[in-house]
C-alpha cells in the first residue's frame, strides 16, 4: 500500500471520527435543551404557577375596588368648638377609617389659641375647644394633655374630617361633658363624588364634601343605612340602590 493510499485512508477515518462526535455532542445538547424545556413546563404548570397565573388574569380583569367614602359631621362645627375653626376633609375621610388629620387640627387650634401661655417647644399645648382651658403634654399634666375627640362620634359613623374634629383635655375627653350635635344638626357627606341610583329611576351625583340631601339620604337608607354603604365596595347594589363613587 502506498504512502498516499495510507494517508487519504487516515483522513476519511479522521473526519469520519469527526461527524461521530458532532454527531454525539449535536444530540447531547439537544437532549439537554429537551429537557430544560420540559422541566420549564413542568414548573410553568405546577399547582402554585398556575394559582399565581389565575389570580394576576384576575387582578387584570378586575376593576379598581375601593369603599364608599361617606361620613356624618355636625352642620355647624364651630358651635361646638371655642378655638379650632379648621373646616374640609379631604378624599380619604371617612366614619371609621384611619384618622390622618392630627398634625391639621392641632397646628388650628394652637394658632387660634391667643390666650395661652406660651410653652416650651417640646412642649404640646393648645387650648380647650370645650372650656377654652390651656392644655399641657402628659408629661407635665396627664389630665390636661390635648386630645383629639370626633365631635360625631365614630360610634355614630362620625367622619374623620376636619369639620368633625376638636381638641379636649384627656379629662372632658373621658367624662364626656364637651357638647355633642342632636340628630337635627348632623348632616352626612360624601368625601369623594358619589353616584346614587335605584331601579325606579333615580339617578343623582354628590359632589366631593357636599352634605346629602334628603332624598339622597332616603337612598343611603333603603341601601341599607349609613353604616353597610360606608363598608359597601363602590358600584355595589342593595334593595334595588346602587352606589357608585369616584
Amino acid at each position: 500500500m502506498s504512502y498516499s493510499t495510507l494517508a487519504k485512508m487516515s483522513s476519511s477515518n479522521i473526519t469520519l471520527q469527526a461527524k461521530s462526535n458532532n454527531n454525539g455532542l449535536s444530540k447531547f445538547f439537544d437532549n439537554r435543551a429537551s429537557n430544560v424545556v420540559q422541566q420549564q413546563s413542568l414548573m410553568q404548570d405546577s399547582p402554585q404557577v398556575l394559582v399565581q397565573r389565575a389570580m394576576q388574569t384576575k387582578m387584570e380583569n378586575s376593576p379598581v375596588v375601593q369603599r364608599v367614602h361617606i361620613g356624618r359631621e355636625p352642620d355647624v362645627p364651630n358651635n361646638y368648638r371655642a378655638r379650632t375653626t379648621l373646616t374640609g376633609s379631604t378624599r380619604f375621610h371617612y366614619g371609621g377609617g384611619p384618622m390622618n388629620i392630627a398634625a391639621g387640627i392641632y397646628a388650628n387650634n394652637m394658632a387660634n389659641a391667643t390666650g395661652a401661655v406660651p410653652l416650651p417647644a417640646p412642649v404640646v399645648g393648645g387650648e380647650s375647644d370645650h372650656s377654652g382651658q390651656q392644655l399641657l403634654d402628659r408629661n407635665y399634666a396627664s389630665n390636661n394633655e390635648p386630645q383629639i375627640d370626633h365631635i360625631v362620634p365614630v360610634s355614630n359613623y362620625g367622619a374623620n374630617s376636619y369639620s368633625n374634629a376638636r381638641i379636649l383635655s384627656t379629662i372632658e375627653n373621658n367624662n364626656g361633658v364637651a357638647a355633642r350635635p342632636g340628630a337635627g344638626n348632623i348632616v352626612t357627606k360624601a368625601y369623594r363624588n358619589l353616584r346614587i341610583q335605584d331601579t325606579a329611576g333615580f339617578d343623582e351625583t354628590v359632589n366631593q364634601d357636599t352634605a346629602l340631601t334628603a332624598n339622597q339620604n332616603a337612598r343611603i337608607n333603603t341601601f341599607g343605612g349609613i353604616g353597610p354603604a360606608i363598608n359597601a365596595h363602590s358600584g355595589t347594589q342593595s334593595n334595588n340602590v346602587t352606589l357608585t363613587e369616584w
